[in-house]
């Protein structure tokens, strides 16, 4: 058995299957944290536009125990926050949910210009289509104080609001279509839906 793995290894390699084959090692620890997260053709994002949600998922992982030394936790916890959407997108729910536990143990932002961590609580609401939680968290953000990252916030929470009832990769590509005036905001980086 080990013998027949080893050979798939080997083929998969050699013929350019291995996923995420260009994120390893260095590359993993002298990518910054800000062109990992925030480039839409660097990291995670590349993987999430091309639709390959588990891949992006399993990068984002593989990012964080490379870097776990030199991360601050509000970073962790934005990237466990995308690596349960990511989850989340590929049907995976129950993984999701206790990733998106792990970016709310993070202490996220709950007050100030980036409320993160009450769209963290409105994403999982959605997630377990508990409403009544949702809708807490969109009060949250709604009563959040003004700033461009907030504006998002709210535009997002609104689409979920709206797409309560659908799949949430459905409702994160919609999410996904909210304009991010400025780099390095809250944002989310999408497949061409072709519409």
């Amino acid at each position: 058995m080990k013998r027949a793995l080893g050979i798939l290894c080997v083929l998969a390699v050699s013929i350019g299957c291995q996923p995420n084959s260009s994120w390893t090692g260095d590359r993993l620890t002298m990518t910054t944290f800000q062109d990992f997260n925030d480039q839409p053709k660097e990291g995670w994002r590349q993987l999430a536009v091309e639709g390959d949600y588990d891949g992006a998922a399993d990068l984002i992982s593989r990012y964080i125990d490379a870097n776990q030394p030199i991360l601050e936790s509000w970073q962790v916890g934005t990237l466990r926050f995308h690596q349960g959407q990511m989850l989340a997108c590929a049907d995976k729910y129950r993984l999701a949910l206790q990733v998106l536990a792990e970016a709310q143990s993070a202490n996220l932002p709950t007050t100030g210009p980036a409320v993160l961590g009450r769209y963290v609580n409105a994403t999982i609401a959605f997630i377990e289509s508990d409403r009544a939680a949702f809708d807490k968290a969109r009060a949250a953000i709604d009563a959040a104080q003004r700033s461009p990252a907030n504006e998002i916030l709210r535009e997002k929470a609104e689409i979920l609001a709206r797409r309560f009832d659908a799949s949430y990769l459905n409702a994160w590509i919609d999410a996904g279509r909210v304009v991010v005036p400025v780099a390095g905001e809250v944002d989310e980086d999408l497949p061409d839906s072709g519409d």
